[in-house]
């Protein structure tokens, strides 16, 4: 138990995974590198309990491990003991293991060139349809089962996208996520998420293409797996820039160009709206201070039309947001893929996410720039 600052509740979810911290903005004022509770977690786990957080913001949190009195080791008498005793995505995980099974792919028949499709899932039944559907849209399919190996498997064959269930056996796939996002060598990937609802925004947020419900048609995958193909057919991604000073858009202009995107520029929310409703973007770069209306209007105006909702927003403002204004992007955030930098090299790097650009085809020194902002420990 502790009296510390407390973890809000939107960071409970993921303080438990590798590398996640609850105050990981752009200036950390706690140290660690966030590894301590997802080795606890673990621990817990291989030790047939678990371990439960209760916490309030600013005032602190209690952490209780859960241990069973007797513990006769991984057999099928242990797992029901554990399964009784472990929250529900555990529960999923344990299930999982039991009915582990081989899905036949296509990693023997992958010649050079060929669009792969990545499948990280547990359930081989669905497995097997998002397989089919892969190779109705012309995309070779390989299979992973756990998290570890869905890792392993894009970094040796660098698919063109991947879907990734959230419960497996090993880890979450947020963690798998994290991990695919932190590596240049994958980071522009497409990733499907396969979640529920309530954790779409947190998957956007993190970099994920699309997210998924399993549902018991499979409509809403066909339309995902056209937007996933169109998504990776070759063409320069769509950036647009909002901000109303001719010299600073110019210069976000030349921090963000290269030949990979097709940049558009507008002064005011008016023109923004306007060329935003005429063509799709895959990410808007936004001043919040505009001639004819404030960026948090031209951000509900954007709320308010279906068609926008799932383009990511970059915020980019050089002046400290009050706590209102703070207060009104959270709201704001949690229908729209929101971020807000401060820096060149954070805009950069949300951007790049957003944009899935390949971070090793940028200039050397925009690469440089993301090196040293990953690599520093501010």
């Amino acid at each position: 138990e502790d009296t510390g600052i407390g973890i809000a509740p939107e960071k409970q979810k993921i303080i438990f995974e590798a590398f996640q911290q609850a105050d990981a903005g752009t200036s950390r004022k706690y140290g660690g590198t966030g590894l301590g509770l997802a080795i606890s977690r673990e621990l817990a786990i291989l030790l047939g309990g678990e371990i439960k957080l209760a916490s309030s913001h600013d005032q602190g949190s209690n952490f209780t491990l859960y241990l069973p009195l007797y513990y006769s080791g991984p057999d099928n008498a242990s797992a029901t003991t554990a399964r009784e005793q472990m929250p529900p995505a555990r529960e999923r995980a344990i299930l999982a293991t039991t009915r582990e099974e081989h899905v036949q792919d296509d990693r023997n028949e992958i010649q050079e060139g060929d669009p792969v499709f990545l499948i990280v899932e547990d359930d081989p039944h669905y497995a097997r349809i998002l397989l089919g559907l892969a190779r109705d849209k012309g995309f070779k399919g390989v299979v992973a089962n756990k998290g570890a190996m869905g890792i392993s498997l894009a970094r040796q064959y660098k698919p063109s996208a991947v879907s990734l269930d959230i419960f497996l056996p090993d880890m979450l796939g947020w963690t798998v996520l994290n991990h695919l996002k932190l590596d240049p060598e994958t980071r522009h990937i497409p990733v499907q998420i396969v979640t529920m609802e309530e954790e779409r925004q947190h998957g956007l947020a993190h970099g994920a293409f699309a997210y998924l419900v399993k549902e018991p048609t499979t409509d809403g995958l066909f339309a995902a797996f056209d937007r996933l193909k169109d998504f990776t057919l070759p063409r320069p991604k769509r950036l647009l820039i909002v901000e109303d000073n001719e010299i600073e858009r110019q210069s976000i202009a030349e921090l963000l160009g290269h030949d990979d995107i097709e940049l558009q520029t507008a002064g005011t929310g008016g023109k923004a709206l306007d060329a935003m409703l005429e063509k799709p973007f895959d990410c808007v770069v936004l001043d919040l201070r505009l001639p004819d209306m404030t960026g948090f209007e031209l951000l509900d105006k954007m709320h308010a039309e279906p068609s926008l909702t799932t383009v990511p927003v970059v915020v980019f403002t050089g002046k400290e947001l009050s706590r209102d204004e703070q207060k009104q992007l959270k709201v704001l955030a949690k229908s729209i893929v929101l971020k807000d930098v401060q820096s060149p090299e954070r805009l950069l790097d949300e951007t790049s996410l957003f944009l899935h650009r390949v971070v090793t085809d940028l200039p050397a020194e925009k690469q440089a720039m993301l090196e040293r902002l990953h690599g520093s420990s501010e």
